[in-house]
């Protein structure tokens, strides 16, 4: 189980050409933090109205302070991630 084979790389790429950057080294595991340079709750909202899942970072704190910050899966196929990336820059406009 894991990630698909070579996600890591094309999800860095991606992320990289879209300018988002990723929480340290990030050189294992399913997942990486970004900085989406947005609300990431109210990106989640936007992404719930099409059908696209995203993890806020502020599910991850104790406090659930709004945060710039999200989890993303590197399972997620490309064309969903790119959907995701062209809402948060809808926001930051």
């Amino acid at each position: 189980r894991g990630a698909r084979p070579g996600a890591r790389a094309a999800v860095r790429t991606q992320l990289a050409a879209a300018d988002i950057p990723i929480f340290g080294a990030a050189s294992e595991g399913m997942f990486f933090w970004v900085d989406m340079s947005c609300d990431t709750t109210r990106l989640a909202a936007v992404c719930g109205e099409r059908d696209l899942l995203v993890a806020p970072g502020a599910l991850f704190s104790p406090s659930q302070a709004p945060s710039r910050w999200m989890r993303l899966n590197l399972s997620t196929p490309p064309e969903a991630i790119a959907a995701v990336l062209e809402a948060a820059r809808g926001m930051r406009a």
